[in-house]
């Protein structure tokens, strides 16, 4: 009588090569992350400001500055309180302090198509507002890493930021670019 159910080592047998996959791909993420933390540090400690670059200085907004702030206090975390060794090795650890240097990629992309497709300042402050709190949500998560240090939860504890709520700009970007869609799109039937 055959049965839905797979008895015993079938389960293993089946789910192995994608197990496998799953650890080969971790693998390669930690010799990558491992092989580019030691330089990130380098890096930042060549440059007099945070990592952000011409795209940032085009822009003077309330929630694009706060990201530069908490930027500035990530910056100063990697060179005063740079990961260990062990940490280097902890994948849950690296992929947070990924996650950070990810949005500092996407804040930039965002600002340089702000300027390509002449976005109006309220989007872009809307943008960094979103950017700021997912910076914190990374700080917050990282601090409670059981691997990290004393000091660089205080580097944590600094970047965790409220983003400037302007409720004037919410309310302009709702009616200008939300609302402005209404009936633009129609379903497949």
């Amino acid at each position: 009588m055959k049965t839905g159910v797979m008895m015993g080592g079938q389960w293993l047998k089946k789910l192995a090569p994608e197990h496998s996959k799953r650890r080969d791909a971790l693998r390669r993420t930690r010799r990558t992350v491992e092989r580019f933390l030691p330089s990130v540090g380098r890096l930042f400690a060549a440059r007099r400001s945070v990592p952000a670059g011409p795209a940032f200085d085009a822009y003077d907004l309330p929630n694009v500055n706060l990201f530069e702030e908490q930027l500035a206090v990530f910056k100063e975390s990697l060179m005063a309180a740079p990961p260990s060794e062990a940490q280097r090795k902890d994948l849950d650890f690296l992929m947070t302090v990924g996650e950070i240097f990810a949005l500092v990629v996407y804040a930039a992309l965002a600002l340089e198509n702000a300027r390509i497709y002449a976005l109006e300042d309220d989007v872009v402050d809307q943008i960094f507002d979103v950017l700021v709190r997912d910076l914190a949500r990374f700080a917050v998560e990282l601090h409670g890493k059981t691997s990290t240090t004393p000091e660089q939860m205080a580097y944590c504890l600094k970047m965790i930021r409220k983003p400037v709520v302007d409720e004037a700009r919410y309310g302009r970007v709702w009616e200008r670019q939300v609302y402005a869609l209404a009936g633009a799109y129609e379903m497949n039937p």
